[in-house]
C-alpha cells in the first residue's frame, strides 16, 4: 500500500512539474513524463539522477576545424533511435576523430550505422551487433521492461537504413547476444564504441566492460539512453567514481575517452 501511495505521489509530482498542458501539446514534455511513470521505482528520482554526470558541449569534445561538413542523409525518426542532435553529435565526434574502427551494439533499423558510415574514412571498418529475433529467449541476462519492443522488430529489418546502399559496404552485421558474443578479436582496436542495445543493468554494464575490452590508448565509449532508463543512469553514475564520464550537452548521451581535452565543464 504505502508504495501504491509513493507510485502516485510521484506520478502527480511529474505531471505538476512538467505541467499538464505540456505533456499532452509538447511530445518532449511527454517522453519525459510517460518515461519517468513507466520506469518508476519507489525512492529513485529519474531526473534528479541523470544530472549527477558533469555536462560538456560537443565544442568542447570535437577538433576546432572539422574537416567537411556532418552529413546527414534521408533522417526518420523512429521510436528507440538517437535524435536528430544526438545523431549530428554522434556523427561529428566520428568525423572529427576520423575513426577507422567502430563498433555498435544496437543495429536497430541501422540509422546511426549509416550515418556512421557516412562520417568515416573511406577505410573504416563498421562493427554493429544485434540480437537475433529468432533467438531472443535464449539470452544471457534479463532486459529492460522498454527492451522487447526494440528486439522485436515489426515492419521493417535490422539495418534496413543501410542495407541497400553503397555505404553497406563498410559495415559488418553480426547477430548474437552482446553479453556472450565473443570480443577477442577487437581487443584494444576500436576507436568508438557506441553503446545502445538492451538497457538493464546487467546488460549496460556487461556492455560497458566489453567497450572498455576493445578500446584503443585513444578510444572513444558513447552511450545512448542516459536520463531516459534507470538503470542506464545507475550503472553509468556508478562508473564515473572511477572513469571520468561526461553527459554532452542537450542530449541522452554519455562519453568517455581519455584522449579528450575536457575544457569549461559545468555542473548541471
Amino acid at each position: 500500500m504505502a508504495g501504491t501511495l509513493k507510485y502516485y505521489f510521484f506520478y502527480f509530482k511529474n505531471l505538476m512539474n512538467l505541467g499538464l498542458f505540456n505533456i499532452f501539446f509538447n511530445r518532449k514534455k511527454f517522453k519525459k513524463f510517460s518515461v519517468a511513470v513507466n520506469d518508476f521505482r519507489t525512492n529513485y528520482d529519474i531526473y534528479d539522477k541523470s544530472e549527477y554526470l558533469k555536462t560538456i558541449e560537443l565544442t568542447d569534445i570535437i577538433k576546432p576545424n572539422l574537416e567537411g561538413n556532418v552529413l546527414i542523409s534521408d533522417y526518420s525518426y523512429r521510436q528507440g533511435n538517437v535524435t536528430l542532435y544526438e545523431l549530428y553529435c554522434i556523427c561529428a565526434i566520428a568525423k572529427s576523430f576520423r575513426a577507422s574502427s567502430i563498433f555498435e551494439i544496437g543495429t536497430y533499423d541501422g540509422e546511426t550505422t549509416l550515418h556512421l558510415a557516412l562520417n568515416s574514412p573511406e577505410n573504416a571498418k563498421i562493427y554493429t551487433l544485434d540480437l537475433p529475433t529468432e533467438n531472443t529467449k535464449n539470452i544471457k541476462f534479463s532486459v529492460d521492461s522498454g527492451d522487447p519492443q526494440l528486439i522485436n522488430k515489426k515492419g521493417f529489418r535490422t539495418g534496413e537504413k543501410f542495407l541497400d546502399r553503397k555505404e553497406s559496404q563498410k559495415i559488418t552485421q553480426l547477430f548474437a547476444d552482446s553479453a556472450l558474443f565473443d570480443y577477442s578479436e577487437f581487443k584494444e582496436k576500436v576507436d568508438i564504441f557506441f553503446i545502445d542495445g538492451a538497457h538493464s543493468y546487467d546488460y549496460v554494464k556487461t556492455d560497458t566492460e566489453n567497450a572498455f575490452y576493445t578500446l584503443n590508448e585513444n578510444g572513444i565509449i558513447i552511450w545512448h539512453d542516459y536520463g531516459n532508463i534507470i538503470d542506464v543512469i545507475k550503472y553509468l553514475n556508478e562508473l564515473s567514481s572511477v572513469k571520468p564520464l561526461y553527459r554532452i550537452n542537450r542530449t541522452t548521451l554519455a562519453i568517455f575517452s581519455n584522449s579528450l581535452f575536457v575544457k569549461n565543464i559545468t555542473d548541471k
